[in-house]
């Protein structure tokens, strides 16, 4: 017998072609697949429209740049552990070496000796990231130490004294300071709705203005007078004799205000927790800015400021467009306070993404583009 006739197999014996990825019609239909391009033999006798879907699965970069940190960790406690040996440790009593990160969240001592909470969001992570153990501790202590003698016995409650009167100029002088400085970078205030709720009603309270927020206006002001420059008036010092204590007496005087405040809140009031947070965070004073931004947040869900109007029950009328306006940026004033203190002292956020559905604010050019409107 011919040895190439044995070698040779029937027709119908041959085995097609098999390919790792079928098309669209043979995978529906669970049959096999040649993988002839461009149509393969099944869509070919059938007269099908031959497609191939691709199924790749696309990796992300920070999937990557994920796996690779985790890649970078595995190979250095490998690393770490073959020194452990080499060192003449027995063999299979290594144990995987504790990594500590210097910025995680945790527990510290202050430099009074007290523990403290620092969160792993601080930015003294980016601050010292190159320097020594001995100066992270030391920049911690620092940063969490609040009371310089924190044994002392309480004082007993004192009330603040009262703000002096300003003369008209000098009022919009420190109003005008702080709409063109500090309010310009965070929008907390609206300027157009609280000089014109200033202006009719100096004593009143309304969702844009109302005496308690024109004191901590007026301080924001005061921070961004000279302090060589003897013209203004010393009275607006917590410490007459001390420049560095300006504005300070219109904080004083806010956080008695506030009390009253409290028995019939309003979205004011929502607005000047968020400024008084900002003002005492701005002077170092992280407690007390953590401690009245919690109180804007919780006011601001009570108030349901970070929920849209469609939440309403049906039936219920609707919210006045004016109302809707300045609740929303009442919230996002208060969000973006809660951001900022989240990153910069490390605690949790109050707010996340699934519990808010109010839109941000439009842009207003008169407001975002044209002068401050305190100047004209």
């Amino acid at each position: 017998m011919d040895p190439a006739a044995t070698d040779a197999k029937p027709e119908k014996l041959q085995k097609r072609p098999r390919v790792s990825t079928a098309c669209d019609a043979c995978r529906k239909r669970r049959a096999k697949c040649d993988g002839v391009k461009p149509t393969c033999g099944r869509c070919t006798s059938l007269a099908l429209k031959c497609l191939l879907t691709c199924l790749t699965l696309q990796i992300t970069k920070d999937v990557v740049n994920a796996l690779q940190m985790r890649i970078d960790s595995l190979e250095k406690e490998l690393s770490d552990l073959k020194m452990d040996k080499g060192d003449g440790s027995k063999e299979g009593t290594a144990t995987p070496p504790v990594v500590a990160d210097a910025f995680a969240g945790g527990l510290a001592f202050n430099s009074h000796g007290e523990l403290r909470f620092y969160g792993p969001t601080s930015s003294y992570r980016a601050i010292l990231a190159d320097v020594t153990e001995s100066s992270v501790e030391a920049a911690r202590a620092w940063s969490l130490t609040r009371a310089p003698i924190p044994y002392a016995p309480p004082l007993d409650p004192q009330l603040p004294r009262r703000p002096p009167v300003l003369s008209s100029d000098f009022s919009a002088k420190l109003i005008g300071l702080a709409f063109e400085h500090a309010f310009s970078q965070f929008g907390l205030v609206d300027e157009r709705s609280f000089l014109q709720d200033l202006t009719t009603s100096a004593t009143s309270r309304t969702p844009h203005y109302s005496p308690l927020l024109l004191h901590l206006v007026l301080a924001f002001g005061a921070r961004y007078l000279d302090p060589a420059d003897t013209s203004w008036p010393r009275e607006i010092c917590s410490d007459p004799s001390d420049p560095s204590t300006r504005g300070d007496v219109f904080v004083d005087w806010a956080r008695l205000a506030i009390d009253g405040e409290f028995k019939h809140p309003d979205v004011s009031t929502v607005t000047s927790l968020t400024c008084l947070s900002v003002y005492l965070g701005g002077m170092a004073c992280d407690g007390p800015a953590l401690m009245f931004h919690a109180q804007s947040v919780a006011m601001a869900e009570d108030f349901g400021l970070h929920l849209d109007n469609h939440h309403l029950q049906i039936g219920s009328r609707s919210i006045p467009p004016a109302l809707r306006d300045v609740r929303r940026k009442a919230f996002w004033a208060a969000f973006q306070v809660d951001v900022l203190n989240s990153i910069y002292i490390g605690r949790r956020p109050h707010w996340f993404q699934d519990d808010v559905d109010v839109p941000n604010p439009p842009i207003d050019n008169d407001v975002d583009f044209d002068p401050p409107a305190c100047t004209s």
